[in-house]
């Protein structure tokens, strides 16, 4: 079994003795191909279904087992699904429909801007594979899949004719009739044929056999081997990133102040959960689950709240060390003045979609525990109060993350951000900000976001596909220096500009196995900033805030924190009191506002 270091401790709970334990990223660690290498005979075959792993790594995977003599076969059918006969339908749950409040831009629009792209390349085809580009592209919502509100369903967009791939009778309903424009008569080029989930493969083939040698169809890479492959190859253009993936992680004003809303009403629903737990966890009767829960309960009562946006990690003492801990009734444990509890939680409202974590202690916290919260904490603000150059790769910024906690020799096993969606799924691409850069795992660093003076996504992402007509800026010398689009060293960039809106998540953390775990997790808006100087006119990008919850200074040695790091934490708590403080107030909720301005008084250094 591999897992990556979010896992192993986990894995190495839940396992029997029939497994072993890979753990990935290590040094002595071989990937999953390698070890196959290493065990397989001479000239073997390795069946896989196509339907179930991705084209770059079904591509990654093949050289590796070719370059040693073996080979990678597409199974037609999947044999566990064979011997699976009480295996639960499909989910087909019923669609959200979201209109231009919500959503900014009408699915007709991001249609026509789509079809524009397309025509630029000589793109006929543009295969939509990911369920959250599918509910983007359309302003629709689902429940099939728990805790993301997205829906099964496959989209091919033509130049004039749009296909969507879903099951069951959810399209007929009156509301979604009304917003897909079903019963209108609308133009040919913005009817939509509704399709059986499964025909995709066959219908993709019907296609593909009328395409003129020239014409090229635009999928992801990420997208099934089987789907890729039922395009043919000379046509077929794989992308690392596909457009809507671009454009839906840049957020329209409408979106981004509807993040900012949900982001105050997920505030204020901690601030009544940690209010609760200052009082109630000495009483001895709160565990990880019912914590849990009652955050859910404060979450339940704010306006638009649809879901929770992940299980919710309520862990206390030694299960905080476990990374992505799911508490259950055979490990829940009951929260204590003895021991550092952490809850990462998130929420989705038809707003935004949410995403926190908070570590705290109610009673003493031991010398060593705030020591190594002051260096999460530390690391925190390095990456919120960083300003760099529009263009920074994403892994330059994970070292600011980790330079405290390098420094006293410890670190932890995950990535420092990543994207977060619109009423869509908490973990969103291509944005991040990780240490993984290397070839051996699909890139995570970052995007690019840029005006009509530079270079523009699509020429990153799209300019790389074989046969593509059309302008482009980019001179030949970057061209040629330029990767291929199937390659995993693409070149992405964390960047932006005053247009545009990029939601990230910072999380440093440290976990020590056995004892407790430490995470610090705000939502962050990539803003431009103003510096003294503008080296060759790129200009200066940093970070705002946009979860406002107190961190509690409890856990805090305040002498270790330079003055900066002071004066920023102030100031992060005066804008929690400020905003937070006047939405408690509205909504009546007294107790919580007190709790609140507690715990933004300002620190000060002792003399």
């Amino acid at each position: 079994m591999w897992t990556d270091g979010r896992y192993f401790l986990q894995a190495a709970k839940q396992m029997d003795s029939n497994w072993t334990l890979m753990k990935m990223g290590l040094k002595d660690t071989p990937t999953q191909e390698d070890w196959l290498v290493s065990v397989l005979p001479e000239g073997s075959r390795v069946g896989v279904d196509p339907l179930i792993i991705p084209t770059d790594y079904w591509k990654k995977m093949a050289k590796v087992l070719r370059s040693a003599g073996h080979h990678l076969i597409p199974v037609k059918d999947n044999l566990v699904d064979k011997i699976w006969t009480d295996r639960p339908e499909r989910p087909c749950k019923p669609l959200i429909t979201l209109g231009l409040d919500y959503t900014g831009i009408s699915w007709k629009d991001k249609v026509a801007d789509l079809r524009l792209k397309m025509a630029e390349r000589n793109v006929v085809w543009f295969v939509v594979t990911a369920l959250d580009e599918i509910a983007w592209l359309f302003n629709l919502r689902g429940s099939d899949v728990e805790h993301n509100p997205v829906f099964f369903s496959y989209a091919v967009l033509g130049l004039e004719t749009i296909m969507l791939f879903i099951d069951g009778d959810r399209i007929d309903t009156p509301i979604v009739k009304e917003h897909l424009l079903l019963d209108l008569g609308l133009e040919a080029e913005y009817r939509i044929q509704v399709l059986p989930y499964k025909s995709i493969l066959s219908e993709l083939k019907i296609l593909c056999a009328s395409l003129s040698p020239r014409e090229k169809v635009w999928v992801s890479d990420k997208a099934s081997y089987a789907v890729s492959e039922a395009i043919p190859k000379d046509h077929r253009c794989c992308m690392p990133y596909t457009p809507i993936c671009i454009a839906k992680a840049v957020k329209n004003s409408a979106e981004s102040e509807g993040m900012r809303r949900a982001h105050i009403k997920d505030a204020v629903a901690l601030c009544e959960l940690f209010n609760w737990l200052e009082k109630e966890v000495p009483k001895g009767g709160v565990t990880e689950i019912s914590a849990a829960n009652k955050a859910e309960e404060f979450r339940r009562q704010q306006a638009d709240f649809v879901d929770l946006s992940f299980p919710t990690i309520s862990s206390t003492g030694p299960n905080g060390a476990i990374i992505h801990y799911a508490p259950v009734p055979e490990t829940n444990r009951t929260l204590s003045l003895d021991e550092v509890y952490l809850i990462d939680s998130g929420a989705q409202y038809k707003d935004g979609t949410t995403d926190v974590t908070r570590t705290m202690h109610f009673g003493t916290p031991t010398a060593y525990e705030k020591e190594c919260f002051t260096y999460v904490l530390k690391g925190h603000i390095a990456v919120s109060a960083a300003v760099f150059p529009t263009g920074t790769k994403g892994h330059l910024l994970d070292s600011f993350a980790r330079s405290a906690l390098w420094d006293s020799g410890l670190d932890y096993l995950h990535g420092t951000g990543h994207g977060v969606g619109s009423f869509l799924n908490v973990h969103e691409g291509p944005c991040g900000i990780s240490y993984k850069t290397f070839s051996d795992e699909p890139l995570e660093a970052g995007m690019i976001v840029t005006d009509d003076k530079s270079a523009s996504w699509e020429e990153v992402y799209l300019g790389s596909c074989t046969g593509l007509s059309g302008p482009s800026s980019v001179s030949p010398s970057e061209k040629r220096s330029r990767p291929r689009s199937d390659s995993f060293s693409v070149r992405v960039f964390l960047a932006g500009c005053s247009s545009f809106r990029v939601w990230f998540v910072s999380e440093p953390g440290y976990y020590e196995d056995g004892a407790f775990g430490i995470r610090i997790e705000n939502v962050v808006l990539v803003v431009p900033v103003k510096t003294k100087y503008n080296f060759n006119n790129r200009g200066s990008l940093t970070f705002e805030p946009l979860t406002l919850v107190p961190i509690q200074t409890k856990m805090i040695d305040v002498d270790s924190l330079t003055d900066k790091e002071r004066d920023w934490l102030n100031n992060y708590h005066l804008t929690c009191r400020e905003v937070i403080g006047k939405e408690l107030q509205m909504q009546g909720r007294q107790e919580a506002l007190e709790w609140l301005i507690r715990e933004t008084q300002p620190i000060s250094k002792q003399p």
